[in-house]
């Protein structure tokens, strides 16, 4: 598929660049850059805003309902340091080196963070009953749990092992081996129970 216009990865100065004076560019097929009313500046694909810039430097993502390889292509190439794909049926985008849970409408902001939850906290939000939102509550999840439940969580689990065996030693350490000594022998000895089961 050719490009009409070989913008690159963008930010909002550099789109704002791209307009100039004009309130819309065609900048692929169906694709089209332009002014939003809002003193934003958005890449519409058919007519869905898949990217808006905001001033401050924050963006937001969606795919409109229309998650498909085309969506995805077009994010990917327009917006500077974001990486979007698909693991096993759910959509996951990249920035700045954190993977995160993508949803419709979400914001990265201008340092790479974003309001979406990382993909490891979100992997395991699904499996569990309450609600987890950050590394606080996935250690107060662990210290709560008896050491088989945390081993299924820890096998059902998608992209939080690495989470679950972090806490886990912390929370068992007593439990595993009562009477060793030094930190680094429990959480090996500790790792290495929870992981071969």
């Amino acid at each position: 598929m050719s490009r009409k216009y070989e913008l690159g990865a963008l930010n909002y100065a550099s789109a704002l660049q791209h307009l100039e004076s004009r309130r819309s560019n065609r900048i692929d097929y169906n694709t089209f850059l332009e002014y939003g009313n809002d003193n934003t500046i958005i890449i519409r694909l058919y007519a869905t805003a898949i990217v808006r810039f905001f001033p401050d430097g924050a963006i937001q993502l969606s795919t409109g309902g229309w998650d498909t390889p085309t969506t995805r292509d077009r994010i990917d190439q327009s917006v500077e340091g974001v990486y979007l794909h698909v693991e096993k049926g759910d959509l996951y985008f990249n920035s700045n080196g954190t993977e995160y849970f993508f949803h419709d409408g979400v914001i990265i902001h201008a340092d790479g963070s974003s309001d979406a939850l990382r993909a490891d906290i979100q992997s395991i939000n699904s499996i569990v009953e309450e609600e987890i939102s950050s590394e606080e509550d996935v250690a107060r999840l662990i210290s709560s749990c008896t050491l088989k439940s945390i081993k299924s969580l820890w096998r059902r689990c998608k992209k939080g092992k690495a989470l679950i065996v972090y806490y886990a030693p912390i929370a068992f350490i007593p439990l595993i081996i009562p009477r060793a000594s030094g930190n680094e022998y429990w959480y090996r000895t500790a790792v290495d129970r929870l992981t071969t089961g």
